[in-house]
C-alpha cells in the first residue's frame, strides 16, 4: 500500500471517529433552558468558541498498523445542536502531499460511517490552509433496536501540514447559523 493510500484510509477512520460521537450526542440531546454562552476554548495550536464548556475525549486510530490519536472535543447544546471538534496528527509516514485527496477523504469518511449522503462539497481555503465544507443528509434509521431521526451534519476539515482539524454541526433540520458562528471562530496559533 502507499503511503497516499495510507493516509486516505487514516482521514476516514478519523473522520468516522468524530461523526459517531456527534450520531449518539445528538440522540442524547438533553433540552437547555439556558441561553447560549458563547466561550472561547483554547487546544494545542488552536482555538475555537463554543455555546458552552466541551466534553474532551480521545480515541485512537488504527488502520493499517498506524495509530492514530484523535483528540475530540464535543459538546450538545439547546436540545437541538451537537457541535464537534477533532484534531489528529497523522505519522510522517502518512503522504499528506495532496491535501484535495486528504480533505475528499475525511468529507467522504464521514458521510459513508454513518451511511449518511454527501449531498454537497466545497474545497476552499480557511484560516489559510487547505479546507473542505461538506453537508451530509442521514435518514431516519433504527440501530441495534432505537428509532433516530433524520440528521443534517454540517462540516468543515482543514488541513496543515500533518494535522487534519474536523469542526461539525449536527442538527436534526439544516441550519447553518451556528455552524458558520462555529467555524468563523476556529483560529490557529501561529507556526
Amino acid at each position: 500500500m502507499t503511503a497516499a493510500g495510507l493516509g486516505g484510509r487514516t482521514t476516514r477512520n478519523l473522520a468516522v471517529v468524530i461523526v459517531v460521537m456527534l450520531v449518539v450526542d445528538i440522540i442524547a440531546l438533553a433540552v437547555h433552558e439556558d441561553p447560549l454562552q458563547w466561550r472561547r476554548v483554547a487546544g494545542p495550536g488552536f482555538s475555537a468558541t463554543f455555546p458552552g464548556q466541551p466534553k474532551p475525549d480521545l480515541k485512537n486510530v488504527s488502520v493499517h498498523g498506524t495509530n492514530v490519536a484523535a483528540h475530540l472535543l464535543v459538546l450538545d447544546s439547546r436540545g437541538r445542536h451537537s457541535f464537534g471538534l477533532l484534531y489528529a496528527d497523522y505519522p510522517g509516514n502518512v503522504d499528506v502531499s495532496n491535501p484535495r485527496a486528504v480533505l475528499d477523504g475525511a468529507a467522504k469518511g464521514s458521510a459513508a460511517s454513518i451511511n449518511g449522503k454527501l449531498t454537497r462539497t466545497s474545497a476552499g481555503t480557511a484560516v489559510g490552509q487547505p479546507s473542505i465544507d461538506y453537508l451530509i443528509a442521514v435518514p431516519a434509521r433504527t440501530v441495534k433496536g432505537k428509532k433516530f431521526s433524520a440528521l443534517v451534519i454540517r462540516g468543515r476539515s482543514i488541513l496543515r501540514d500533518h494535522r487534519l482539524y474536523s469542526l461539525l454541526v449536527g442538527t436534526p433540520k439544516d441550519d447553518p447559523t451556528d455552524f458558520r458562528r462555529f467555524v468563523a471562530s476556529f483560529r490557529l496559533a501561529r507556526a
